[in-house]
This record gives structure tokens, sequence and C-alpha cells, in this order.
């Protein structure tokens, strides 16, 4: 199996604009540190450091966390994210900044995690079986432009807490603004609400031809005959076909600069990756220069 040790969509933005430099393979770390911390309540954590970890290599950390007798081990949080489909001795893929959380329980509660829709952990309480945990006041909340907190904040009833029950943040649009697919040698096109899911179907190639890609306003936007992808402007997009076929190998992509919120440069990433390659890890650099790449 092949392995992409880091890709990085190397993007450089400066205060009257912004340069978007192509991705490029950086050379993976060796070693590094990994960050693991055991976190029994919000007044008791134990954290350690696993040093010399080989970077892309997978490792399990259960035999990393601390232990007591008056808890148990309910969830991970992994780089800050909810990850309740993993079990204790999950092996984890070592990346650059690997921190690991192992949330415990006392024995006689039941944890009640609280998390964003991005699986980013916003509260953790412990609750009684059978009793109620503790809202959120919505200006603790996270915001998302175009959309406001639900009046039902929560996908799970916050009363009669029966079993470790993770609540996520529910949202609801205010945005009425409407745009349009054009799908050039393909189907899909069509008028969608903003932020929403689409799928491109490239037309069957002609004879002697085979699909390539689709374009975007010159750019690759992916290698895939059937592309979904989220609309957040206006977009052409086309199918483009060669004379033999395309040999596959990973793709890393990101758009240019969308004007979703006052202040802010937001970039869509994507990236797509063939049978045979596992991915390590993906991110941004960012810089207020050009110097930085």
């Amino acid at each position: 199996m092949k392995k992409i040790k880091k890709y990085l969509l190397l993007l450089t933005i400066v205060f009257l604009g912004s340069i978007i430099i192509p991705p490029k393979l950086i050379d993976a770390e060796t070693n590094v540190n990994v960050s693991v911390t055991s976190y029994f309540d919000e007044n008791n954590t134990v954290v350690s450091t696993v040093a010399n970890q080989v970077y892309g290599s997978k490792v399990s950390f259960a035999s990393s966390l601390s232990s007591d007798s008056g808890y148990t081990f309910v969830f991970w949080i992994y780089n800050g994210v909810l990850r309740v489909d993993l079990p204790l001795s999950h092996q984890f893929i070592i990346t650059s900044s690997t921190t690991l959380i192992g949330v415990f329980r006392p024995n006689d509660k039941l944890a009640a995690v609280f998390i964003d829709t991005n699986g980013k952990v916003l509260d953790i309480q412990y609750v009684t079986s059978g009793e109620s945990a503790l809202d959120l006041e919505v200006g603790t909340l996270p915001t998302k432009p175009g959309y406001v907190v639900a009046a039902t904040k929560w996908d799970h009833s916050l009363t009669n807490i029966t079993a470790n029950t993770v609540f996520t943040l529910q949202y609801s649009s205010v945005s009425s603004v409407n745009y349009t697919l054009a799908v050039t040698d393909g189907s899909g096109d069509g008028t969608y609400s903003n932020n929403s899911y689409v799928t491109v179907t490239a037309d069957a190639p002609a004879s002697g031809k085979y699909f390539d890609h689709w374009d975007i306003g010159g750019r690759v936007a992916s290698l895939d005959s059937t592309y979904t992808f989220t609309l957040l402007e206006n977009t052409t997009i086309t199918a483009v076909y060669g004379d033999s076929a395309r040999i596959d190998h990973p793709m890393v992509g990101v758009s240019s600069a969308l004007s979703l919120r006052s202040g802010y440069h937001t970039y869509l990433g994507h990236f797509e990756l063939p049978p045979g390659y596992e991915l390590i890890e993906h991110g941004l650099l960012v810089s207020s220069t050009a110097d930085l790449v």
C-alpha cells in the first residue's frame, strides 16, 4: 500500500487579496511527540507525552492513559474531534500534531458530550442515570454563516438520560440564497440552495475517448466521473475527456477565495485518493506573506 505522507495545501493569504500556491508533496517528519490526556473531569486531567513516534505509523495508546478504579473509559477525542466509533485499543495513525484525549466517566455516572456538527467538543458533563443534562447557552455556541441555532438545539432530549449520550448541535438555515449549477457534458445541473451537496455525473465518453477530469474555472476539480461537492457559488463545471486512459494518482485541490463571511477568507479544500493509497494527514499552510512558500 502506498502512503501519502503529507499533503499540505500551500495557501497564502495577504491583506489586500489572496495568492493560491499549487499543492506540493512535503517530506514527512521522522519522529514526532504525541500528547495523550486522560480526562476524568474538568478538574481532574492527566497529561502525558509519548515521545519519538514514527510519522505515519499506527500505534495504540491505551497503555498511555492513566487509570482509576472509580472511572470507566467511554470515548476518544482525536485532534479535537469526538470519535465514538473508536475502541480503547484503536491504533491511531501518527501525524505531525497528534493530540489524543481519553474521556472517562465516574462508574456511578453517565457521560453527556455536546458537539458541533463537525465533531468538535463543546462540553462534557456527567449525569446520574435518569436525570437531565444541563443545556448550553446560545451565546457560548458556534456560529455559521447563513444559519442560526435551531429552536430544538440538540438531536436528543436532555432529560431522562439512561446511557452515555452524544448531543449534536442543530442549525436552521436563514439564507434564501440559491445558486445555479451548469454542467457541460454531464448531468446534475439545476438551481440549489446555498451549501447544498450536489452530484454531477459525466456523460459516457465517445468512441475512442476516456473521461479525464472535471474542470471548474480552469482548475481540475475532481478525477471521479461522478463527483459530489458543496455548492457555495454559481458554478459551471465541465467534463473533460482524453484520447487515452488516465493513470490514477492522488489529487489535492482548493477553491478560489469564497466571500461567505465579512472579514474572512474562506476556501473549500478537496482531495481524492485512488485505491492502494492511504491518507496520513492533510491541512493548510497559511501566511500573511508569500515568503513562506
